[in-house]
């Protein structure tokens, strides 16, 4: 006759599998995250060559954060945090023109973006999420608002191995809540940054190799090597990594 599992048995057995499960788990979520910043990173290659696709069939001229004389913040056109909120925005943004050197509209979301939207048909309302996982750097598409802004050029960039062009912004894989008296959620000097170049790579860096401090924290908008400080027009003699 067996002998079956006492209750104590059983629930030792119990114990130890769920003492498995916390320690794998969180193995597994990192496992996946990192699977996931991976993809985020092919995505800002893809899109950075399209960058120079586009530059190609332009004049050797890149794209500008605002086509046509259109309202709204030129920030939203290249990709801000915010930029869902307005439809013209993504009627006239980067990602617009970009399109058509993209095959697949998902390049422009970060697989962890839980807040984005995809659909690129005409006419589509674009309404409760962003067009874009990804920042289209601001200071090369002109970032002026009235409608004429001009763009960098290629003979403008010097170092283009040097100096990135799209980069992540939502969610920021390595975002982390600072120290001291701003104690809001950012990059740090050593977080991990991803961002894509003008020759066509993509690479990850840390933030205080790549990214200027604008006095409040690491800014993604100009570049970290520059002579007129923060402002416009910015520099396209400057560059980023050293």
């Amino acid at each position: 006759m067996k002998k079956g599992f006492t209750l104590i048995e059983l629930l030792v057995v119990i114990a130890i599998i769920a003492i498995l499960a916390a320690i794998l788990f969180p193995v597994f979520a990192q496992a996946r995250e990192k699977a996931r910043q991976t993809q985020c990173l092919n995505n800002i290659k893809q899109l950075a060559l399209s960058v120079v696709m586009y530059a190609a069939d332009w004049d050797q001229t890149y794209p500008v954060e605002i086509k046509g004389s259109m309202p709204g913040n030129a920030e939203y056109y290249c990709g801000h945090a915010n930029c869902g909120n307005e439809d013209t925005n993504k009627t006239w943004s980067y990602r617009a023109q970009l399109t058509p050197y993209v095959k697949n509209a998902g390049l422009f979301f970060c697989p962890s973006d839980t807040n984005k939207w995809g659909n690129v048909a005409p006419g589509h309302g674009w309404v409760g999420g962003r067009f874009t996982s990804y920042h289209y750097r601001y200071c090369v598409g002109g970032a002026i608002q009235d409608g004429n802004a001009s763009a960098w050029n290629e003979g403008g960039v010097s170092k283009p191995a040097q100096t990135f062009v799209i980069s992540e912004t939502n969610p920021g894989h390595d975002r982390r809540q600072r120290s001291g008296a701003d104690s809001a959620w950012g990059w740090t000097a050593d977080s991990k940054f991803l961002c894509g170049f003008f020759d066509g790579h993509a690479a990850t860096h840390a933030a205080g190799q790549c990214l200027p401090w604008n006095g409040s924290a690491w800014d993604y908008h100009w570049l970290r090597v520059r002579s007129n400080g923060f402002g416009m027009p910015a520099d396209t003699d400057g560059y980023d990594i050293d």
